[in-house]
């Protein structure tokens, strides 16, 4: 079992390891599948793609980590009309494009940093009606951790990947390392925010 005041749950191995890189993490023995990984506070499962790898990977964290109270956090790359690449936003409200289900995260405004909207979809798209980016776990994300805590302590922060000039068709995960890497810092000082 683990104490940590911070659980992120990251889908794809390239979002994470600029993490675990950097904060040092180290992988939870016994390994669990999927993986996770721990240190410095934070626990981090990297959960594969998708609203029901997300939605099993929370429940996996829940079950671990034996802090009463713990933040959770979502961290990945979306798609946005027409923000550049590597653009960082916190997301204030989350739809998921199927259900219509609507989750309004009441987080503190982070003056340098932009809030959004964001459509969770079943599938990458070619377009992005509307101001809103677009994932494909935060839904489940959402619907999962609220079983288990308020959306007051629930955090979503995306990283722009594709956008209407630059299709996703073309994201790598060596681009995708290196779009989460240049805003390492940032995403630190997100992270660090009021545990009780």
């Amino acid at each position: 079992m683990i104490s940590a005041g911070r659980n992120i749950v990251i889908a794809l191995p390239p979002e994470a390891k600029p993490l675990i890189r950097t904060f040092k993490l180290e992988r939870l023995q016994p390994v669990t599948r999927p993986p996770v990984y721990t240190g410095r506070d934070l626990a981090l499962v990297v959960s594969g793609a998708g609203e029901k790898a997300v939605h099993q990977s929370v429940n996996l964290l829940h079950n671990l980590n034996r802090h009463p109270n713990p933040y959770w956090y979502n961290l990945g790359i979306a798609g946005h009309a027409d923000l550049p690449l590597g653009a960082l936003l916190t997301i204030n409200q989350v739809t998921d494009q199927k259900t219509k289900k609507t989750w309004v995260l009441p987080i503190q405004p982070v003056a340098t940093i932009p809030g959004c909207n964001l459509m969770t979809v079943e599938t990458a798209v070619d377009d992005y009606p509307g101001s809103a980016a677009y994932d494909m776990e935060a839904a489940g994300f959402c619907s999962a951790v609220i079983q288990f805590t308020g959306l007051e302590q629930i955090r979503i922060i995306k990283i722009i990947s594709d956008n209407q000039t630059n299709s996703h068709r073309r994201i790598s995960g060596k681009m995708v390392s290196a779009l989460i890497q240049a805003k390492i810092d940032t995403i630190e000082q997100l992270l660090s925010g009021p545990v009780k």
